[in-house]
Order: C-alpha cells, then structure tokens, then sequence
C-alpha cells in the first residue's frame, strides 16, 4: 500500500470552484492530473462539512513531546520508579498529568507497565 497524501488548500480550492462552475469529476481530474477518485472526495467532503479544510480529528496531547521523551529517559534511567513519583515530578515542574496519562506514554514509548512499577 502507497502512502496518502493530503493535497494543498489551493488545489482542494480549484476543484471546488471547478465543481461550482459546472465542471464534472473527469474534466477536473483531467485538469488537475488527479484520480477521479480524488476529486470526488474532495467534492463530498466540501458539501457535508462546507469547507475544504477538515478539523484534526481528537484530542491535542496535553503532555509536549520533549516532557514526554524527559519522561521516558528518567524511566529508563530508573526503571523502579512508580508513576506517582513521575507525577509528583511533574507537578514540581509545573506540567500536570494524571496516573493514567503518565501510563499511556509510557505504554507508548515501549515502557509498558510490567516495567513501570505502581
């Protein structure tokens, strides 16, 4: 399987110009050097959502990337360590997290909970 790519702002525009003009599905993909396929999501999603640029799906992670990493090498580093101590750890820092999102990014990272202790 090929990898996706999203298209730019500016192409998903023209299409959805093109589909106001009048102009069917394969005259666009001709124009464009895009599948059908292609255009005709594009054109789905701007008449269900009214727009052509989507929402990311899901919650933002509360925790930075690099909290996260500082997080994994002190477990790695001490691998005994409980999640209550990591949490306190934060807190000092001044980044709050629960238990269980503590746990996720371990469970993430390959640090699962057979190597963290309670």
């Amino acid at each position: 399987m090929g990898t996706t790519k999203e298209h730019s702002k500016a192409i998903r525009d023209k299409i959805v110009e093109g589909h106001k003009d009048g102009k069917g599905y394969k005259t666009l993909s001709k124009e464009l050097a895009l599948p059908v396929s292609t255009v005709g999501s594009i054109i789905r999603k701007w008449k269900a959502y009214g727009t052509v640029n989507l929402p990311q799906p899901g919650q933002p992670f509360k925790v930075s990337s690099r909290a996260e990493a500082r997080l994994v090498r002190m477990v790695k580093a001490d691998p005994r360590t409980t999640r209550r101590e990591l949490q306190e750890d934060y807190m000092v820092v001044g980044t709050l997290g629960s238990i269980n999102t503590i746990s996720n990014i371990l469970h993430r990272n390959g640090q699962g909970p057979s190597k963290v202790c309670s």
